[in-house]
């Protein structure tokens, strides 16, 4: 693929065999739901060629339907309900640039439903997206069947010379996603999609995703511009009651903060002066209730200055931890989500590159209730923040491009690089009661996930994640093909901007190691997707980043398993996806 990308996808009762990995369908959902690579924003158009444009064309053995013709007009969003006799229904929604980055397009919605004739018809519908450029990279592509019926139905995807890219015959509802597409430079086309009738009475609910080209993620450990937090516990909201350790009451959660000169400024032969001013703007970012509020995330926004090197520690309660406390920092309006900061410049409060931000954060368990410490908490863990770098060809302090407006993680030139909507973990399964395997040492797991693709203050949509855990290998036989090791449990979550889902609430209560036969396992969650549910149309389905933390809590069950604590950070697949946090 050069200067045109053009995909079809070819509905059939094809015999033809499949290409790639067919997955299971985990969740069965009224509303579709777009899988796939590509480097979606939710909530924010994206800066694209102006005169980049969508188009749908679609035509049957009778010649072209033109009640089915129609263009997005240039906004990135092309949605058409339209029929002929011998297609009740086409429903057609596809979102390309600018509110993705180009060449990505994506079906969100592809349904047909054929007439009840004797004989069958060809349905050919072509969704062209023109006007735009694109660098060198790598593209995937990802074919859903959400619903079909009642025969088999094959989805091909063909590049710019007519050769199969990617194909795959699906009997059943489920996904099947291609290896990398090596893509070059240049212009063109974004998709096509073709489907072919078996016979009368068909009807197909299909979603298509082609993501690319992309760059390596840069996100990592290392000192950012912006850090997040993937989890903050407020003890006191809603009336609830303060922790006591060694007597003493202390925050539920510290959150700490540091600034170094940037290493890469240094490593340039820059220096920072003792004492460097720095100014933050954080926000608590609380998870919303779909279908409740209009599925609005409440924020609260405040501002802490450090200097370099310096570092500071507050609650996540609204209290001071003492008399060093920055002021003025407000409690989350809920009890639980997530933190994110950014450097600001000090007259006029916009983003500015700074790489140096570091940081931790501690968060205990809850007073015990039974034992000889009952009253008060003894679990513990920390985690290191996640930190997210600007351009890297942006100078020290340089001021953060198009602000003032959301903070953009696409990677391009001025702004904050990308990070991945795949988040792989290590767990503990659940263990509640004694018995094999050994050691009986009691305990649960909690996974907490977010996503920066949000509308604070606002409605968002719901995003949805695959959940794919893996039981340990069979150790006095690495490699051993006994299907009781190395298998695959499917789960799915689904939240708004930020949740803790227990493993007790996923796969029907099988994340056991009862069930599971081992005391460990790994996870891979993703990718993340954002789905339209009528809640907020100002944000936008598709492909979305996802940030996650792993956290096991091990005691007695009389106190709920909190007498200890201790987190697992998850880690990227390394596929990034743009994003757009709007403050």
């Amino acid at each position: 693929m050069s200067d045109r990308r053009a995909v079809t996808i070819g509905l059939v009762p094809a015999a033809a065999a499949g290409m790639g990995r067919a997955q299971k369908r985990r969740r069965p959902i009224a509303i579709t739901r777009m899988l796939g690579y590509g480097l979606a924003v939710a909530g924010l158009a994206m800066a694209q060629p102006a005169q980049a444009l969508i188009t749908l064309t679609a035509s049957d053995a009778g010649g072209p339907i033109g009640a089915c013709s129609s263009t997005d007009g240039g906004t990135g969003s092309l949605n058409k309900n339209c029929a002929n006799p011998n297609f009740t229904a086409i429903i057609v929604n596809a979102v390309g640039a600018p509110l993705v980055p180009a060449p990505n397009l994506v079906a969100t919605q592809l349904s047909v439903t054929s007439a009840a004739l004797a004989t069958s018809d060809t349905l050919t519908i072509d969704v062209a997206q023109t006007g735009i450029s694109f660098p060198a990279g790598v593209a995937s592509v990802n074919l859903t069947v959400a619903s079909l019926g009642p025969s088999p139905v094959t989805l091909t995807a063909l590049g710019s010379g007519g050769g199969v890219l990617f194909s795959h015959t699906f009997t059943a509802v489920g996904t099947a996603t291609s290896g990398d597409i090596p893509v070059g430079p240049g212009t063109g086309e974004g998709a096509r999609f073709v489907l072919a009738f078996s016979g009368p009475g068909q009807s197909v609910n299909a979603i298509i995703s082609i993501g690319g080209p992309i760059p390596a993620t840069t996100s990592r450990r290392d000192p950012g511009s912006v850090i997040v937090y993937p989890k903050f516990v407020n003890e006191l909201f809603d009336g609830g009651s303060p922790l006591v350790v060694d007597g003493v009451q202390v925050p539920q959660t510290e959150i700490e903060i540091g600034a170094i000169c940037p290493p890469a400024f240094v490593d340039a032969g820059g220096f920072c002066p003792e004492h460097q001013p720095l100014k933050l703007r954080f926000h608590w970012v609380c998870p919303g209730a779909e279908g409740t509020n209009s599925n609005i995330c409440p924020e609260v926004d405040f501002d802490v200055n450090l200097t370099v090197p310096g570092k500071l520690t507050f609650a996540a309660n609204g209290l001071p931890i003492n008399t060093n406390s920055p002021p003025l920092v407000p409690a989350p309006p809920c009890a639980r989500g997530y933190l994110i900061g950014w450097v600001i410049s000090p007259t006029n409060d916009l983003p500015i590159k700074f790489d140096g931000l570091v940081g931790n954060a501690i968060i205990r368990n809850p007073n015990l209730v039974a034992g000889p410490h009952a009253g008060s908490s003894t679990g513990l863990s920390a985690y290191t923040p996640i930190t997210i770098a600007a351009d890297p060809t942006l100078a020290n302090l340089a001021p953060i491009a198009d602000q003032p407006g959301p903070l953009l993680f696409d990677g391009t030139l001025g702004h904050y690089t990308q990070i991945a909507g795949v988040q792989i973990g290590d767990v503990r399964f659940d263990k509640t009661t004694p018995g094999a395997p050994m050691p009986n040492v009691l305990g649960r797991t909690n996974l907490n996930f977010l996503t920066l693709n949000v509308l604070s203050n606002r409605p968002n949509n719901p995003t949805f994640v695959n959940l794919d855990f893996w039981n340990e290998s069979l150790g006095s036989a690495v490699g051993s093909t006994n299907p009781a090791f190395e298998h695959r449990t499917s789960s799915f979550t689904e939240f708004v901007c930020w949740t803790q889902v227990p493993l007790s609430a996923l796969a029907g209560g099988s994340l056991t190691q009862a069930f599971q036969g081992t005391r460990k396992g790994v996870v891979i969650a993703g990718p993340a997707t954002k789905i339209a549910d009528g809640n907020a149309p100002a944000d936008h389905p598709g492909p979305v980043t996802l940030l996650g933390l792993v956290e096991t809590i091990e005691g007695t069950a009389a106190n709920g398993f909190l007498e200890r604590k201790y987190n697992f950070n998850m880690n990227s697949n390394g596929v990034p996806v743009a994003a757009a946090f709007v403050p």
